[in-house]
């Protein structure tokens, strides 16, 4: 099979993903300071929040992901005091806060059954080399609840994955005392295993399922 490269659109900065059904990218218009989302096929562009502001308090979204089913949008918002997640319809209506004042770098995944998103959580902790270690935390898109993953001691993740059946992740992590060179774990969320899955010399990272898992 022949690869195709088409041009969707330029520029296209602060870009994060494409829709499920391939028809919409969702990005930061920085014009405006306003979560977006872009329509490949009209072209068309809307904004879906309607709060940011360079003026104090200082107000702009981060990062976003789609929903399993391509319905909605979690982004990241900084309210000039400290980061919240917000959950939207993809056309910008039934905007509501699932977590505020929190201290989530970044959230990396939705779970494929919708009910959880995957995110990293940074537990400030001066002994360690980055001055904090990193917790694998869900939270619940119903009511925000936060509950543990697993928590990674010398360690820091730098991106996450659900297989496709939703039942493990795999994990990016770096080893802080050794550079940045990265290896890839497995995690099951049941509990029932966990382990190295690529150990080697190399900076492994980015790890991607198949669509059969």
């Amino acid at each position: 099979d022949e690869m195709i490269i088409r041009e969707v659109w330029a520029p296209g900065g602060d870009t994060y993903g494409v829709s499920p059904n391939g028809r919409y990218l969702n990005y930061i218009d920085w014009t405006a300071i306003e979560l977006a989302v872009k329509d490949l096929e009209t072209g068309k562009s809307w904004n879906i929040t309607s709060r940011g502001t360079w003026n104090d308090p200082v107000q702009f979204p981060d990062i976003s992901i789609w929903s399993p089913d391509g319905k909605q949008l979690a982004y990241y918002w900084f309210n000039g005091e400290s980061t919240e997640i917000w959950i939207a319809n993809f056309d910008g209506t039934e905007d509501r806060l699932v977590v505020s004042d929190v201290k989530l770098p970044w959230i990396i995944d939705w779970s494929p059954d919708g009910k959880h998103l995957l995110a990293i959580n940074n537990v400030s902790d001066p002994e360690k080399p980055l001055g904090h270690h990193d917790q694998l935390v869900l939270i619940s898109v119903v009511d925000g609840s936060l509950s543990i993953l697993k928590s990674f001691d010398e360690l820091h993740t730098c991106h996450m994955k659900f297989s496709p059946d939703g039942k493990y992740i795999a994990i990016d992590v770096g080893h802080c005392q050794q550079g940045e060179n990265g290896d890839i774990y497995l995690l099951a969320l049941d509990g029932s295993s966990e382990g190295w899955l690529v150990t080697d010399p190399a900076n492994d990272r980015e790890a991607m399922w198949s669509p059969d898992g």
